[in-house]
């Protein structure tokens, strides 16, 4: 189980800066979009902490949480991209 998490973990981790890395042009102009971004930021920092605090011993459900605001950097992108399509 813990080789499951730790797994997860890392994918979380790797996607994180990938999307990282993407945001940073199509964001430009959305100051609402980067603000969105800057608070899920925020919010993956604070799991990782609890992460920490608590031994990663929280049953599966940061990490979960982590790859579910991943997934919510890279929709903001997506929401940029079409933005700036229109």
């Amino acid at each position: 189980m813990k080789t499951k998490s730790t797994i997860i973990t890392i994918t979380a981790l790797a996607a994180a800066v990938v999307a990282t890395v993407a945001c940073a042009g199509p964001l430009a102009g959305h100051p609402n979009l980067i603000n969105a971004r800057d608070s899920v930021n925020s919010a993956i920092d604070s799991i990782w902490a609890a992460k920490r605090a608590n031994h990663n011993q929280l049953g599966g459900h940061a990490n979960a949480a982590l790859s579910l605001l991943t997934q919510a950097k890279e929709e903001l992108v997506k929401a940029a991209e079409t933005a700036n399509d229109n």
